[in-house]
């Protein structure tokens, strides 16, 4: 009877544990859910503006459209446009170059890590199979030690009756 208020003190203490361990963890969570919530509604006001943005580029691009239509006006565009075309095609060209490189690069790293694992993994065959043959070792010699002990016991358990019997 007089352990029941102590296991009902423990059991509180339990549950004060729990409810404080619960209490961080939502807290956690809950500051996680306001700063994502916050970082939402920022990203929804982003995509807003952008919305707008957009459409005033496209409108902006309308009215190029209709000034492109004038002859040396079109001329100088085509020029500023055929110019910015190569200057791409230059870049687009040295950042395939590049892949290339970097993509030779790998398929070499691969070849080597690939060669590396399958060393690796010889060298642990061979240090598997010497372990098992120390285990196979150790074993015998263990199965040898057992039948020198019985041996030795035999002999002490002859020994001791002979000598039992020969004071008589």
């Amino acid at each position: 009877m007089k352990s029941l208020p102590i296991v009902n003190l423990v059991g509180v203490l339990c549950l004060v544990v729990l409810s404080i361990t619960q209490w961080r963890r939502d807290r956690v969570l809950n500051i996680e859910i306001n700063r994502l919530e916050s970082v939402r509604q920022s990203q929804a006001v982003e995509m807003s503006e952008m919305s707008k943005l957009i459409e005033g580029v496209n409108q902006d691009l309308e009215d190029l459209r209709v000034k492109v239509g004038e002859g040396q006006k079109e001329l100088l565009a085509a020029q500023g446009r055929l110019a910015a075309g190569e200057r791409e095609v230059l870049l687009a060209v040295a950042a395939r170059d590049v892949l290339k490189s970097s993509g030779k690069e790998w398929t070499e790293a691969v070849a080597l890590r690939d060669k590396r694992f399958h060393e690796v993994t010889a060298q642990n065959r061979r240090l598997a199979e010497e372990l098992n043959l120390s285990i196979a070792k150790f074993n015998a010699l263990g199965t040898n030690y057992n039948v020198l002990v019985q041996e030795l016991n035999e002999l002490r358990r002859v020994f001791t009756n002979r000598a039992a019997i020969a004071p008589e």
